[in-house]
């Protein structure tokens, strides 16, 4: 591609952003070389920048405070041209993930290179939403027709609109014709919330019937998607599916989407069965993608949680198989739908899964995200796994509860094990002290910033015998705990447990909890 082409292009892309063409100050000359009495120099480059940035020459800075008349016009379009430019940098940073993401280690032919690409497809993107927007469509033959808003809606908040949205008695009858351009502004979409909880029929059918050819457009819009979502909670049965039936054939897109994911879910929430299984089987074949997504997933969760079990094994078969439950465990989001299906599976997979999480468990609950699966599963995985888990843990206990994330699976374990698992767990580590240097292995627990939630919570649920050497420690030590943040906290764990028992408070003047 000539040079000639792809400034014509960038200029494509930054129009919609400037107001009234190129962003030059007056006072500058046609081709913009001087500005505010500086000589600019394209070839060298001159960089709009705001105060964060250092004193360079190449850093060309509003004037804080303006004066006189040409430093008020110098850094009001100063001002407008940089905002121009971060707002159409932020249109790409939320269409491209790679825009998003770190450039230090890419050479600069690259980046520029990668910029002009993602700026040729916008344009390619928004001149088809544009063609998309003439297509004259039937509702009731294409349901799953995708629309781009209305030219109305993109023009800004209109004054008409803000008028009317400063109407006291504003009812949604009254914006009848606008309930999609309300929906995609941000005040307008909160009155849209506000008022489908006390309209009428009539005007509920009213808002459903606007918003029908822009479903899709809506739920990935930042404001519309929460209009919509509020929308779904009213209305007759009729409505939300035919509202729903939009949504279909867009499910696994939608669900991929910050705002989209959101819609996805609330459909879950209140279709009917037959829908639910419709919008399920979307997304059959990209379980796992949807698993690892940091929206998706959310959707996931929600479809296990709201349609039988029975009619989602696929999701079920996708996750399990050797070594799929322990790499999903240590995901950031698919520790989540591990919990999820653990809770809602049937007891031949749950067994499978439980059996993976178990023989890793050691290694798990170091992880910093598989310790949440270890803490579910000895929550509500039962006795028997609990205690397995427990014996595993057996000579590493004291190690695990210096832990960042381990202290917190021991912690677990105390809270939700038996007799017998406590009992291990507080044997273990009173014996790590080796009778004669108790006092130091205890102090060491009680200031470490991990050990000393492990100290508390035994002070919680230990033999009342283990307290008490854990409480003669304190006493001996209390000036020394005082001057470490968690040493007054176990301190203070122990405190109370002195006052439930109606036994003398430990001597530390000048404590406070």
């Amino acid at each position: 591609m000539s040079s000639e082409a792809g400034r014509d292009h960038v200029h494509r892309f930054l129009d919609p952003f400037s107001r009234g063409g190129r962003c030059r100050p007056e006072g500058s000359d046609q081709d913009g070389r001087r500005l505010d009495g500086r000589i600019m120099a394209p070839e060298a480059g001159y960089y709009f920048a705001d105060d964060i940035y250092l004193e360079w020459d190449a850093f060309m800075k509003t004037i804080l405070v303006p004066q006189a008349e040409k430093h008020k016009v110098f850094a009001k379009q100063q001002e407008g041209a940089r905002k121009d430019v971060e707002r159409a940098f932020g249109v790409l940073q939320s269409r491209f993930t790679i825009v998003r993401q770190p450039v230090q280690l890419w050479k600069r032919k690259s980046v520029g290179r990668i910029m002009l690409a993602c700026v040729i497809l916008h344009n390619m993107i928004v001149e088809d939403e544009k063609e998309e927007a003439t297509i004259q469509t039937d509702l009731n033959e294409s349901p799953g027709a995708s629309f781009a808003l209305p030219p109305e809606v993109n023009q800004g908040t209109s004054s008409p609109m803000v008028a009317v949205l400063h109407t006291a008695s504003l009812r949604l009858k009254h914006i009848r014709g606008q309930v999609v351009a309300f929906c995609a502004n941000a005040k307008g979409s909160r009155f849209i919330q506000r008022a489908v909880d006390g309209a009428t029929t009539e005007e509920i059918i009213m808002v459903y019937k606007e918003i029908m050819p822009y479903v899709r457009t809506l739920a990935v819009d930042m404001f519309g998607n929460h209009a919509v979502q509020k929308i779904l909670n009213h209305g007759q049965r009729s409505y939300k599916r035919i509202f729903i039936r939009h949504l279909m054939g867009d499910v696994l897109g939608l669900s991929l989407h910050m705002y989209g994911c959101r819609v996805i879910q609330k459909a879950f929430e209140v279709a009917e069965h037959d829908q639910k299984l419709v919008m399920a089987m979307e997304l059959d074949r990209k379980v796992l993608r949807c698993v690892r997504d940091q929206y998706a997933n959310y959707v996931i969760q929600k479809c296990i949680e709201c349609v039988p079990s029975k009619h989602i094994q696929f999701i079920f078969r996708s996750l399990y198989g050797v070594g799929k439950a322990k790499m999903l465990s240590t995901h950031p989001y698919g520790c989540h739908v591990v919990q999820k299906v653990l809770a809602y599976c049937n007891p031949e997979i749950h067994h499978a899964m439980t059996a993976e999480i178990i023989e890793s468990v050691q290694m798990l609950s170091a992880d910093r995200f598989g310790n949440y699966v270890v803490q579910h599963l000895l929550e509500h995985g039962g006795a028997a796994r609990r205690s397995t888990m427990v014996e595993k843990f057996a000579t590493q206990i004291v190690a695990m509860s210096y832990h960042k994330y381990a202290s917190n699976v021991i912690e677990k374990c105390l809270t939700f094990g038996c007799h017998h698992d406590r009992q291990l767990i507080t044997s273990e580590i009173i014996a790590a002290g080796g009778g004669q240097h108790l006092d130091d292995h205890f102090m060491d627990m009680m200031i470490d910033p991990y050990a000393s939630s492990v100290i508390q919570k035994m002070v919680v649920t230990a033999e009342e015998r283990q307290v008490r050497v854990l409480v003669g420690v304190a006493r001996s030590n209390a000036a020394k705990l005082m001057r470490y943040t968690h040493g007054r906290r176990v301190i203070a764990a122990i405190e109370r447990f002195l006052a439930a028992r109606g036994t003398h408070a430990m001597p530390c003047p000048g404590y406070r909890c």
